[in-house]
C-alpha cells in the first residue's frame, strides 16, 4: 500500500500509465484473465485494481493459472531502481528483463501453499496493439496521438472531439481483443 509520502510518485505513475501500450485501464479481472488465457505463459497487462488499497493491479499469465497482484509498489520500486529519465513503465519492463523467476516472485506476493507451484517468469507484455483492433479504433488512436486533446475542438467537428475525448474509448473493444487473441492462439 502506497504512504502519503508518495502522493507525487503516484501521480507520476498514473500520468506514465495512461500513455502505455499494455496498460488496459478499467478492465476487470475476469476480463483479463479471458485475455490471457489465450496468451503464452509470462504474458502480464497492467489494469486498474478494483481494491481501496491499490490503485493498478499486474494480471499475468503462469504455466498453471492466471494470478492478479496488486502493482503500485513494485512499479515505483522498478522506477526507483532504473534510470529517472525512464517512465515508471518502462522501467518496469526493464525490471522483468533484469530480475525474472524466484527474485520477481518474492516482490509480487510472499510465497505460500497456494504459490507454492508456481514458477512465475514474466516474459512479454500484452499490448493494445497485440490485439488488432478495429480500423475505427486505430483511426481514432492516431488522430489522439497526433493532436492535443484541448485544441481538437478547433479542427474536428464537436461530436468527433468529445468522441475522442472520451476515456472508454481508450482501449480497443475487450470481446474483440479476445476473439483475435484466440485465434491466435489456436494458430500456434
Amino acid at each position: 500500500m502506497l504512504s502519503r509520502g508518495s502522493d507525487s510518485s503516484l501521480a507520476h505513475l498514473i500520468l506514465h500509465a495512461q500513455a502505455c501500450e499494455w496498460y488496459w485501464g478499467d478492465l476487470d479481472w475476469k476480463c483479463a484473465k479471458k485475455m490471457l488465457v489465450s496468451c503464452t505463459p509470462g504474458t502480464y497487462l497492467l489494469r486498474d485494481s478494483r481494491s481501496d488499497s491499490s490503485v493498478f493491479t499486474l494480471s499475468y499469465r503462469t504455466s498453471q493459472k492466471i494470478l492478479h497482484s496488486h502493482a503500485d509498489d513494485l512499479l515505483l520500486k522498478a522506477a526507483k531502481l532504473t534510470d529517472e529519465r525512464l517512465s515508471p513503465l518502462d522501467a518496469f519492463e526493464i525490471l522483468v528483463q533484469r530480475c525474472n523467476g524466484p527474485d520477481l516472485e518474492m516482490l509480487l506476493y510472499e510465497k505460500n501453499e497456494v504459490f507454492s507451484n508456481i514458477n512465475l517468469c514474466l516474459t512479454s507484455p500484452l499490448r493494445k496493439r497485440d490485439c488488432v483492433p478495429s480500423l475505427q479504433f486505430l483511426s481514432r488512436q492516431r488522430i489522439v496521438d497526433n493532436s492535443h486533446l484541448v485544441n481538437a475542438a478547433q479542427f474536428l467537428p464537436l461530436p468527433i472531439a468529445n468522441y475522442i475525448r472520451d476515456s472508454k474509448y481508450s482501449n480497443p473493444p475487450i470481446d474483440e481483443c479476445i476473439r483475435n487473441l484466440q485465434q491466435r492462439a489456436s494458430r500456434r
